[in-house]
Formats: C-alpha cells, structure tokens, sequence
C-alpha cells in the first residue's frame, strides 16, 4: 500500500484545505451579493464582465482543490475524484482564460497586467496538460501537472497573503500590487519543481490499483 502522509504533509494539507476554504467561500460570496464587496480599484477594471467570471470561476475551482490533494479522496473515492477533477477542469479553464482577458483591463499598470495575464494563461495550460495525461491514461504524469495547476490556483491565497505583509513593510498598495501580480504565483510554481525530485518516485502497486478504477479524468 502507499505510506500514509507525514504528519507535516497532513498538517500542510490541512492549512492549505482551510486557506482555499476561506477564499474560495470569499469569492461565492462576493459573487452572491452582486461584487458589492468588490474594492473600488478592482471595480475599475475596464473589462469588468471578464473579472466577474473569473472571480466566480475561480472560487469554485479553490474550493474544489482540497479535495484533490487529500490522498484518502483518492484512494477511497475515485469515482469522486474522478468527478471534481472534471469540474475543476471547467472551472480552472473559465476561471484561467477570464482572468488572462481581465489582466488587460487592470488599472494598476502593465507589469500587474502582464502578472495576471501570464498567471492566466499557465493556470489553462497546466490544467489542459493535466487532463489530456489523465486521459491517455498517464497518471504520473497527470499528477504532475496537476499539482502545478493546484499551485497556480492557490495564487489566489497566497496574492491575499502578500497584500497585508506589503503594507506591514510599509508598502503602498500601488506600489506592492505589481510586484504582488508575479508573486503570488511564479514561487508557487517554482516549489513545486524544486520539490520534484524528492517525490518522484515510481507509483506502487496500490496507485496502479486506484489509478485503474479512476480511469481516464
């Protein structure tokens, strides 16, 4: 059988699981009280359809994103694994490709634009690569991508946890956001390719077993 996590994997997945709980739930929201809660500076976006969908489309993928870390889901539920990981695919689809769109309507400057933008466009791509290897059966490889897509929809907490930390620097928010904009996800992106090495490990029997009655994402 696979070894059970470490008590700091668990623990890590527990914070992880309570931090895209809280924001995701943020974001539904916001979107049920009709973006009220929207800053004014937010608000000012030029395209501000496209950042409606992304912030709903968004959400519901950072909700969705706990449930496909914990390996119990997995091994014990394939059949819902199977499932979120499809509606995650829509959802980080919508929510990727509208942000990339609303990055252009950002009033905070060019280098923010083209933070969002690019985050935008990696989220679609490391989510279609991860669904095209489920689909051919590949689950090594899908979890990869996978897991750097689970990354780069965690910018998402990890943009709200800056913002706060920028300000304790004394940092204006015109003059962190930018910054912020690359951020909130290159270095997420960059973990989990660094921790890479230590994790790749052939898949056991019992990952065969379960990746057999997942089939195809």
């Amino acid at each position: 059988m696979s070894p059970a996590p470490s008590v700091r994997v668990r623990v890590g997945l527990a914070v992880a699981t309570v931090l895209c709980l809280l924001i995701g739930g943020y974001g539904v929201a916001m979107a049920a009280t009709g973006f009220d809660l929207l800053p004014d500076d937010i608000a000012a976006n030029g395209l501000l359809r496209a950042l409606q969908v992304h912030i709903v489309a968004s959400s519901v993928a950072l909700l969705l994103v706990p449930w496909q870390l914990w390996p119990a889901v997995r091994a014990k539920a394939p059949r819902l694994h199977r499932g979120i990981g499809r509606a995650y695919v829509v959802a980080a689809v919508l929510g990727g490709g509208s942000g990339a769109i609303a990055a252009v309507g950002t009033t905070h400057g060019p280098v923010a634009a083209g933070g969002l933008g690019v985050l935008g466009v990696v989220w679609v791509a490391t989510t279609v690569a991860a669904f095209r290897a489920a689909m051919r059966g590949d689950f090594v490889t899908h979890r990869r991508w996978a897991i750097r897509s689970f990354a780069l929809a965690f910018a998402a907490v990890t943009l709200r946890l800056y913002l706060p930390v920028s300000g304790l620097l004394g940092l204006s928010f015109d003059a962190a956001y930018p910054a912020i904009a690359w951020l909130c996800w290159v270095p997420n992106l960059l973990v989990t390719r660094l921790a890479r090495p230590a994790r790749q490990q052939p898949l056991t029997r019992e990952d065969d077993r379960v990746c057999a009655r997942q089939g195809p994402s």
